[in-house]
């Protein structure tokens, strides 16, 4: 249960009018729970009865990545496909950045991106240093690309022709990923996956019910409603 002594949980008289007397009589007709105390703050819930549940228990995106067909090797190297920690967050910043494909190999070409080399130190010019290079295990943009796409993915995009009322010098293309693939990889997230809940719920400050208390949109009328007129087709 969040958190609900924030800014945005907002205390209101209970209003107990609905729209269509056949919703008002359905509730009615409902078994109602008990309102039972939470374990952090002392308000109390009345859950919708026989409302959707969760079962049995899905993949997140830390399961893919560890029961992928590289996840043997991980045990040697634990960021496979990169070499180092230190590599890593070097892929991760140039993969995050804004440079193109041609900078990233111009970057590549750089005398320090590999090995090691020396040169005089301007401060102390009878002495020669040795400068450790990057020694990257990758040395092109695509090789790098390459890398990255060896790791489980969120959505992929999509591209479709899209056609216009008047003509264009050139097609119009739409790059788009499917909502649905976005929202299961949303769910899939480990820091969700312990906190995902489908009933919805009523919060009130007291025992009497006089004062209720909106959270999230779970706690609200419409998810209310919607569950009520799901009981009612069903």
């Amino acid at each position: 249960m969040p958190d609900v002594t924030g800014s945005h949980a907002a205390a209101v008289g209970l209003d107990t009018t609905w729209d269509g007397d056949v919703l008002m009589n359905m509730e009615e007709d409902l078994p109602v729970r008990q309102p039972t105390n939470t374990s952090s703050v002392s308000y109390f819930i009345e859950e919708y009865p026989g409302a959707s549940e969760i079962f049995g228990q899905g993949e997140t995106l830390l399961d893919h990545f560890y029961n992928d067909g590289y996840s043997h090797l991980r045990d040697q190297f634990p960021y496979y496909p990169f070499a180092s920690h230190s590599e890593w967050e070097l892929a991760s910043f140039l993969l995050r950045s804004d440079l193109s494909m041609s900078a990233l190999d111009d970057f590549f070409k750089l005398s320090m991106v590999s090995s090691t080399y020396s040169v005089v130190s301007p401060i102390w010019s009878n002495q020669n240093q040795q400068i450790q290079r990057l020694s990257l295990s990758f040395s092109s943009a695509k090789d790098l690309r390459s890398r990255a796409e060896l790791l489980p993915s969120g959505p992929k995009w999509k591209c479709k022709t899209w056609n216009t009322r008047y003509l264009t010098k050139h097609a119009v293309e739409l790059l788009y990923r499917d909502p649905l693939e976005c929202l299961q990889s949303l769910l899939q997230s480990p820091f969700v996956k312990d906190f995902l809940k489908f009933t919805p719920f009523r919060l009130f400050k007291t025992a009497e019910r006089t004062v209720r208390i909106f959270t999230e949109w779970l706690s609200g009328e419409t998810a209310w409603l919607m569950q009520v007129r799901l009981h009612i087709s069903i």
